[in-house]
This record gives structure tokens, sequence and C-alpha cells, in this order.
């Protein structure tokens, strides 16, 4: 599989500082990418030169092939996206900001695709009311729209659900799966962690313009080399944290927390037994991105 955006060896030097330094990764159609990294991490600069808002020191920058360096009408027209927030017409109503795009996109785009992009963001009913008039989940969603008129393979997001109360935060990833299932790559830099967690396939970590991590989600969560948290609701909890003190347990709120890997379960269950503790439930949470990720931060920083 061909993927449709790929980095080479990215880099934009800032004064003395390289604010992206050497980045490396690919993209593919039909997945979710999250791009993260803490506040100065890079992950604003690597968007703004990928749709050629400011200009790289070094490296390349390819679109379904495409060298954006080299054919940079060609590589764009493949491209959708939103930086920081979507700025439309206030004064004008939804579906005349989309007519006005569509009027100035080098593709022609129908007064079809238009009605089509403005269901499958679920905007029917506000479409034409102005866009003074819209929410922020509304602007976001007309942004969207606007973004994907022109049927990209590429739609890159930076920071789309700041502000977004909850269910607007839910409803904005379900269009973002809906966009995939047609083959569309969408890349997404967010400082939400637990919503990139729900809505990425995979997650690359940069820190001071580098590269330090990428896994997919499945794979943050269920490293094998990592711990599993284990909460064991005993009736004496001060014994079993003697039973297990080598293990490294802990008492918390009255119960049992012990870090360790998964297939030590049993073994440990056997020993709190045998040890005359009554056991009522065993419970045990994988890693989540947020945990992992300042592991990852915090090993980079040293």
């Amino acid at each position: 599989m061909e993927p449709v955006l790929e980095l080479k060896n990215l880099t934009k030097r800032l004064g003395n500082n390289n604010a992206v330094d050497d980045l490396s990764f690919t993209v593919n159609p039909g997945e979710v990418f999250g791009l993260l990294g803490p506040n100065g991490a890079g992950k604003t600069t690597t968007i703004r030169m990928i749709v050629g808002l400011i200009s790289k020191t070094k490296g390349d920058v390819l679109i379904n092939g495409t060298n954006m360096y080299e054919d940079f009408k060609k590589a764009m027209s493949d491209v959708g996206a939103i930086v920081e927030n979507p700025e439309m017409y206030k004064f004008l109503s939804g579906y005349q900001n989309l007519l006005h795009f569509a009027r100035m996109s080098q593709t022609e785009i129908s007064k079809e695709r238009i009605n089509e992009v403005v269901k499958q963001v679920e905007l029917e009913e506000s479409i034409h009311k102005k866009v003074k008039t819209y929410s922020l989940g509304m602007r976001q969603r007309l942004g969207v729209a606007q973004a994907i008129l022109h049927r990209p393979s590429l739609l890159i997001l930076d920071e789309p659900t700041n502000g977004l109360d909850p269910q607007g935060i839910r409803d904005f990833r379900d269009y973002l799966r809906n966009l995939t299932k047609e083959g569309i790559a969408v890349m997404v830099s967010s400082h939400l962690l637990s919503e990139m967690q729900q809505m990425c396939d995979r997650v690359a970590i940069i820190q001071e313009g580098k590269l330090i991590n990428i896994s997919t989600i499945d794979e943050f969560s269920n490293e094998p080399n990592e711990g599993t948290l284990v909460h064991f609701e005993v009736d004496d909890a001060e014994k079993a944290q003697n039973l297990l003190a080598e293990q490294g347990s802990k008492i918390v709120k009255g119960q049992l927390q012990v870090m360790t890997k998964k297939e030590n379960i049993p073994a440990m269950n056997e020993t709190l037994v045998q040890g005359g503790v009554k056991i009522y439930g065993i419970t045990s949470k994988n890693q989540s991105l947020e945990d992992k990720f300042l592991q990852i931060t915090k090993a980079g920083e040293k």
C-alpha cells in the first residue's frame, strides 16, 4: 500500500535550533494518524511545512508519491486542511461559503458534490443559516466540509476539537471515522490524549522536533515490556501487601495495587490465597495513551 503522506528527514531550523529535526514517517490510506507532543514540540511547524505555509530547511514531503517541492500544485490538489480554526465568512450562510470555495477550486465542484458533503457532515438543517449563528461544533463541521469538497486523499487537522463540548468531540470523532471508510487518510494534531486514544489508529510522539516513538494505539496500550496495573479487592490489605512486598505492592484506598506483567497475576493470586487472604475481586488496567505519553516524554527529557 502506497502511503498518502510521506515525510523524509524533514527539518526546519529557526535561529540556532531545529524546531523540526530530521522527521520521517508515513500516513496510510483510510487511517487516522495522530501527532502528539508537548507544547513547543514542533507539531504545528510540521503541519505548516506539509501544507506549504512555511518553507523547509531540508528534507522532503511526498503526497501520493508527488514531491510537493517539485510539483506543489499537483501535491496540494490531494490535500484538505484546517490549521487552527476554520475561517469562514460569517455574514454568509454555510452553503454560500461552500459555494464560494467551490468556485475558487482548481477542480470543478458541482452543486451535487456540495450537497453530498453537507449531508456527510450532517449540516442539512443549518446549511442555509448564516455562519454567525453557528455553534463552534457546527463551524468545525463546516470547515471539514470545505476541506473535503475537492475529494482530497489526505485531510490534515490541527487541534480540531479545541473548545468543543464532550458531545461535539464525540460527533467530530464519528465524522472522521466515516471519512476514513472512504479511504481518506486523516492526520490529527492534538493535546487531548484521551480523545486521541479513541480517535486514532496510530500515533507519533515528537519532542523538541524529533520523532521519539510511533506505534498503533493497541501497541501503546499493550506493550509487553510495560506493566499492567492490577487491583486486588481483599479482606486484609496490610497482610496482602506483606505477602507481595517483593512485587512492589502498595495500598490505595484500602485495597492492594501492584504494577506487574499480566502473566504474573495467577501466581500472585495463589500467594495471597495460600497466605490466608480472602480475594473478592481482581481487575487489571493497561497503560493508557496518557500514561505512555508521559513516560516517553519524561524519558526523552532525560
